[in-house]
């Protein structure tokens, strides 16, 4: 499983239209975002 995510939003932003929303993040799981870089590319892989 391969996702790509273009934007991460740590704050309430507007629903302009121009964002896709993908869904949130649990809160158990937001110390991942500590990893991730602006700029940066990631991929989220699922572990079977």
């Amino acid at each position: 499983m391969l996702v790509m995510v273009e934007l991460i939003v740590r704050k309430q932003i507007k629903n302009d239209g121009r964002r896709n929303y993908f869904g949130k993040l649990p809160s158990s799981d937001c110390i991942l975002l500590d990893f991730i870089k602006p700029w940066r590319t990631f991929k989220i892989i699922e572990v079977k």
